[in-house]
């Protein structure tokens, strides 16, 4: 119970597969008459259900995260950050400012989540004066990293990784 209310939590795994996740967040809207989604955090996810999404809450509503009345049947909607670069942008001002790293290559994963984090670094790290020399996108089912780490430059001050789970 919260605030007097019932409350069921429903959880549920995609198997880290966009498309799946979309299939679900609709399955369980519907079915479960859900009230609040938190979630999906990967990004891929997070893309493939945004559209459904903001057409259930109203796509103004939804950018300012606003709340719903529940009473009326209407979702609480709850802000999301789709951004992971948002979290490095501080990263990469230290790296020009404090570390004094002036050449930076970068190396992640060939998805959402790899483009995210590389994005927020490289923006302010290039915004305090430094300069990303190279990016390789290894495919997320990368067997080997060997061949891509072979490739990196060795004139840098330092090298940028951006790997989702065990991948790095």
């Amino acid at each position: 119970m919260l605030a007097g209310r019932l409350v069921q939590l429903f959880t549920g795994d995609s198997a880290g597969a966009p498309a799946s996740r979309a299939r679900k967040c609709r399955s369980w809207s519907k079915r479960d008459n859900i009230s609040c989604l938190i979630g999906p955090l990967a990004p891929a996810e997070a893309l493939a259900v945004d559209d459904y999404i903001s057409r259930q809450a109203g796509a103004d509503a939804e950018r300012r995260g606003a709340r719903h009345d529940t009473a009326q049947g209407e979702p609480v909607v709850l802000p999301r950050d789709l951004d992971l670069g948002a979290m490095l942008l501080r990263d990469g001002d230290y790296a020009a400012k404090e570390l004094k790293y002036q050449r930076v290559a970068m190396i992640a994963d060939d998805i959402a989540y790899g483009y995210e984090l590389n994005a927020g670094f490289q923006r302010t790290f290039e915004e305090a004066g430094g300069k990303v020399v190279q990016k390789l996108w290894p495919p997320l089912n990368a067997p080997d990293y060997g061949t891509y780490i072979a490739q990196l430059k060795t004139n840098v001050d330092a090298i940028f990784m951006g790997f989702a789970g065990s991948n790095g």
